[in-house]
């Protein structure tokens, strides 16, 4: 699973109270209000159960990009059970037409950023990146440069996105 980083009891109960809210308002009909209980409580408690209802919460409150990659860290994760783990993928697949995917060719090693979010990964990305409908800026800075480019996607849609960078000249 994750790295925990050193918890006080305190920071425990606290976002274990965060998920009991989430289920709570969960219940109530309020997904936005769950989706923030348990964004709170998993950034404390790296838990399965807690990522599975924030991922849930995120498909419920029209958040896919988002609700995509929390199923795939659950998916990952290796206390995930194989049934829980088929049904984080079947909503996986649900999701994936709601949004447009782009492949991004760059550099390999460089780092990479969607409209301005670092992506977790350096070039290559062994799949294309999950972004909402619409028009995406996209960089890659490999050393001192940084390249842009910009690119349409539609939900369901895969593009690609090539960024070359040239590697500086040796002197001698």
């Amino acid at each position: 699973a994750w790295a925990q980083p050193a918890q006080t009891a305190d920071a425990v109960k606290e976002a274990e109270s965060r998920f009991k809210e989430g289920l709570k308002r969960h219940d109530a009909g309020d997904e936005e209000g769950a989706r923030l209980s348990f964004l709170q409580a998993f950034s404390v408690l790296k838990r399965a159960n807690i990522l599975f209802n924030l991922a849930r919460a995120e498909q419920l409150t029209n958040h896919p990009v988002d609700a995509i990659g929390h199923y795939k860290l659950y998916v990952a994760d290796s206390t995930v059970t194989a049934v829980d783990r088929e049904a984080a993928r079947k909503r996986i697949v649900e999701l994936s037409a709601l949004v447009g995917h782009i492949v991004i060719d760059a550099p390999s090693g460089a780092d990479l950023w969607i409209d301005g979010q670092m992506l977790p990964r350096k070039a290559p990305l062994g799949e294309p990146a999950d972004a909402a409908g619409g028009m995406h800026t996209v960089q890659a800075r490999l050393g001192d440069q940084t390249k842009t480019a910009t690119v349409a996607c539609s939900p369901g849609q895969t593009v690609t996105v090539k960024i070359e960078i040239e590697g500086t000249p040796g002197t001698g």
